[in-house]
């Protein structure tokens, strides 16, 4: 899932994210696809949109269509690029906690907030493509490894659901 997608033609909502299904059959499709289409999109909350054209969406509704549309793949690994640039942070924490509930997928996400990658198993840190540090949210986001990451000094604090959250020291 790009972190912004722009599509010319004027797609309805729903026939975007029926696009992932496309891996599934011959360029037709059953019943079951734009079942798992809608499913996908009631995940997200979206599913008012459904017949909305596409391009006259938000940037954060087209961020959300298009992560009903690799939910819809249905595939077992989900690769998604800053997935929360464009939302508010009402949508930013429902869909990582949705991302943290499909125990059932392998999900790879980039982001540039540390803090939102505390639903991660594992964690790879890298800057300059190279691997600076790998392993659990505990063992890697900490302010010495931020500081060697971003290059600032920063401060943790703790929040009452085990994450963490940083910022800049005084």
């Amino acid at each position: 899932v790009p972190q912004s997608h722009h599509i010319n033609f004027p797609y309805n909502v729903l026939e975007v994210v029926l696009m992932g299904r496309f891996s599934h059959s011959a360029l037709m499709y059953h019943s079951g696809d734009k079942q798992k289409a809608i499913e996908s999109l009631e995940m997200l909350g979206i599913a008012h949109l459904s017949v909305q054209t596409y391009s006259r969406l938000s940037g954060g509704q087209k961020q959300l269509v298009l992560i009903a549309r690799s939910l819809a793949q249905d595939t077992p690994i989900i690769v998604l690029d800053e997935p929360v640039s464009a939302l508010d942070i009402s949508h930013s924490f429902r869909l990582l906690e949705i991302l943290s509930q499909l125990t059932d997928k392998s999900i790879i996400i980039t982001s540039h907030h540390p803090e939102q990658c505390f639903i991660a198993h594992k964690i790879a840190m890298t800057k300059d493509g190279r691997l600076l540090h790998y392993g659990t949210p505990k063992e890697t986001l900490c302010e010495s490894h931020i500081k060697q990451l971003y290059g600032i000094d920063t401060q943790s604090v703790v929040l009452p659901n085990g994450g963490v959250y940083f910022c800049a020291k005084k």
